[in-house]
């Protein structure tokens, strides 16, 4: 009662009637034995009472359930069908979680090799001289101060006569026709390439090695000029297929830029290298001009196709050669990170690849579940999925071989192309190395000569022996003109030293103008390649847009207007 007073004495009666079996009604009324309900027949381990007015469950026993056989078969069927999807979706979780354990292990070498290429980078930028030559001539002593006012003028060296080669501007040279040759026990097998000469049909054949014997004449032959690399011979992998179609490529590119330069067409070599029908005969004869080949010290015995050498000492041509030799490191290594990232590209290119399969494995799956399940249109529609995915998978395979070829293996040969570069300035180097070495001994034995004071022995000329007398008071004047037949030899040095310095500096401009015209052709070829792999991207896709358009919709009046 809201008065706060004691509820009746029949209100509590009643509650404990039903819920105390033991209670005594006051009016002597008791339920009979089997109305009444025992703890035990509640089913319930803690004893708690029924709720007031629930009915006691019967002691009696089950009746027998009617089993349908088309309900059984129906829930076999269910059973089965539950079974055959957690089987499915058990096999989808250990495959994506075996590809997510490849893909980190990936993720982890290629962050390890990043890591590495980053550390060889960086010490090789603090360090210049990681592929440098073991000297630095431009540091020996005493030094040498070039006189920029002085214009020696023309010299008269080897003049080439023109052969057919030079008279032909557009000259092409094909390397084909790869052929194992195998001449017995004795000597092994060998590869063997096919070397036309267009438009002159001359066709001769070569060994793989007879391209790097040629290169190394023609080295020392013109160390003056800049000798386009040729690929490394190889003879433990030049059997392998893959590599000989590459082998074949590069030689196509050696033989090509040998042409460019006017001078190497002129040479007998060359011209013996591309005519000469005999193989056997022309491979002993190049192996026997590479030994004999002597070694040039003046400019008169450099050979050009026109025999005039000219010889300019401008500051200009000085400040260019040591500065193109002070970052040639440089730009060697920057192509080499630029090989590499190119290769992770196409790399990455085929890790997406493999994703965009496992998506097409995923899409099939769960098609396959809706249809199951009667349901077509979600079907269809992950079907359509499926085989965009696969689609989309073909083109970054595409995408990876297209960057694979055009990236990394052409700069990995611009980069060896730089061996030519550095054999140019090995060569200027010697040349400084032997002008300076020779200038100083000059200048050592003159100082004695002048402090014996004996001008008989200073080796003068008539004139200047007339005047001897004097010459011992004038020790600037004297030291210029004693000894001087060897002065004069100091100066071919330094004529031949300037010269090749002169060459470095053309040679500089006429490669980086062809480079220019290579780089163009070949990116433009790369950009007509990727673009057609775009275009098929964009059709794959306008497919697909055009098959979710094709159900019917809210608005069907758009299904034909698909815009990417």
């Amino acid at each position: 009662p809201d008065d706060g007073s004691q509820e009746p004495q029949s209100q509590i009666d009643s509650y404990q009637e039903h819920t105390d079996p033991s209670f005594q009604h006051p009016h002597g009324y008791q339920e009979p034995a089997s109305q009444v309900a025992q703890p035990s027949e509640f089913n319930n381990p803690d004893n708690i009472p029924n709720p007031v007015g629930e009915i006691p469950a019967s002691n009696a026993p089950p009746k027998a359930e009617i089993v349908n056989p088309e309900q059984e078969a129906q829930r076999q069927h269910e059973e089965a069908k539950r079974q055959e999807e957690a089987k499915i979706q058990d096999e989808q979780e250990a495959h994506m979680k075996a590809l997510q354990l490849e893909q980190y292990r990936k993720d982890e070498k290629h962050i390890q090799e990043k890591l590495q290429l980053e550390g060889q980078l960086q010490e090789a930028f603090h360090n210049e001289t990681m592929f440098a030559p073991s000297k630095n001539f431009a540091d020996m002593k005493p030094k040498y101060t070039m006189d920029y006012g002085i214009k020696m003028g023309d010299f008269e060296g080897v003049k080439l006569f023109k052969t057919r080669l030079n008279h032909e501007k557009d000259l092409k040279i094909v390397i084909s026709d790869p052929e194992v040759v195998d001449e017995g026990f004795f000597v092994g097998k060998h590869l063997s390439f096919k070397v036309e000469v267009q438009p002159l049909s001359w066709a001769v054949h070569r060994r793989d090695k007879d391209f790097n014997i040629l290169r190394d004449y023609l080295v020392k032959a013109f160390p003056h000029l800049v000798i386009p690399a040729a690929p490394e011979f190889n003879a433990y992998k030049s059997m392998d297929k893959s590599m000989i179609k590459k082998r074949e490529h590069l030689l196509n590119r050696f033989m090509n830029k040998l042409m460019i330069q006017k001078d190497l067409r002129a040479c007998p070599a060359v011209l013996d290298f591309v005519s000469y029908e005999d193989s056997k005969a022309f491979t002993k004869q190049l192996k026997q001009s590479l030994e004999s080949a002597p070694k040039l010290k003046f400019v008169s015995e450099f050979p050009t196709s026109t025999g005039i050498h000219k010889v300019h000492i401008t500051k200009q041509v000085e400040m260019l050669c040591n500065q193109f030799e002070k970052y040639v490191n440089s730009h060697e290594c920057l192509f080499k990170k630029f090989h590499f990232l190119g290769r992770k590209l196409s790399s990455d290119l085929m890790e997406v690849a493999k994703t965009l399969d496992a998506l097409s494995f995923c899409s099939n799956n769960i098609s396959t579940m809706y249809k199951i399940g009667n349901s077509d249109d979600m079907g269809d529609l992950y079907g359509n999925l499926s085989d965009h995915f696969k689609k989309w998978s073909k083109d970054m395979h595409n995408e990876a071989k297209i960057n694979l070829k055009h990236i990394p293996q052409y700069f990995n040969y611009t980069s060896s192309e730089y061996e030519g570069y550095k054999d140019l300035f090995n060569n200027r180097n010697k040349f400084i190395e032997r002008f300076l070495t020779k200038s100083n001994d000059l200048q050592v034995k003159k100082e004695k000569l002048f402090k014996s004071g004996k001008p008989d022995k200073w080796h003068l000329r008539d004139e200047d022996m007339k005047r001897s007398m004097d010459l011992l008071n004038d020790k600037t004047e004297a030291l210029r003109v004693m000894l001087p037949d060897q002065t004069q030899e100091v100066m071919n040095y330094e004529i031949a030293y300037t010269y090749v310095s002169n060459q470095c500096y053309s040679e500089i401009k006429k490669f980086n103008s062809h480079e220019i015209k290579d780089l163009y052709s070949h990116f433009k070829e790369y950009t007509a390649k990727m673009n057609e792999v775009f275009e098929q991207e964009q059709k794959n896709l306008s497919y697909f847009i055009g098959t979710l358009h094709s159900k019917p919709g809210d608005h069907p009046e758009e299904d034909h207007k698909v815009d990417i």
